[in-house]
């Protein structure tokens, strides 16, 4: 059985994530629905609800503490930001939008999981969680599971993942050396 699965491109520079996404996720069967979006305000409204999205949204974007990058790096700030998802799963790929005053502005907007990285990862980590989290959704179909699954493949000694956990201000960058990150 197909699932559809929304995929909102924030930005510009979000672009590649969003192709990448898009073809890995039509191999695992979802179909993927991309909105392209032009600007600030075509964010607030996919927020906001005005635009009709899929059970799944799938947010390739940029964050920062205030809000999200919309195009020409405009910040569309969380405070102009009335989010009206209600029964969605929202997956966002943005640094800190995991943090809990965007969690809680997406579950008051009736969200039902809202996902995403609380601090900055690093770019290839953020697209094997999405996938891995989006793969494990699509085999169980329940989000918490998924996210619990995804989550332990990052501590897992026994997983080539292991080589990107963060080790305080370094990162095991090959299982024998620590590289300091920027």
């Amino acid at each position: 059985m197909n699932q559809r699965i929304s995929i909102v491109c924030a930005s510009e520079s979000s672009c590649l994530e969003t192709i990448s996404l898009r073809g890995v996720l039509e191999y695992f069967g979802y179909i993927p629905l991309v909105h392209w979006l032009g600007n600030s305000k075509q964010l607030k409204d996919v927020l906001e609800g005005k635009i009709k999205l899929e059970e799944i949204i799938l947010l390739s974007c940029h964050g920062c503490e205030k809000g999200f990058y919309a195009y020409e790096n405009k910040l569309l700030s969380l405070d102009d930001v009335r989010v009206k998802l209600k029964n969605k799963t929202v997956f966002s790929t943005g640094c800190v939008t995991g943090k809990e005053h965007f969690a809680q502005s997406f579950l008051r907007g009736g969200v039902r999981y809202y996902i995403a990285p609380p601090d900055y990862p690093e770019g290839n980590s953020s697209m094997i969680f999405s996938l891995m989290f989006l793969w494990k959704l699509r085999l169980n179909g329940d989000a918490l599971n998924a996210w619990k699954e995804t989550s332990a493949i990052l501590t897992d000694p026994d997983d080539c993942f292991r080589f990107y956990q963060r080790h305080g201000k370094r990162m095991l960058a090959d299982g024998n050396r620590k590289t300091p990150l920027a």
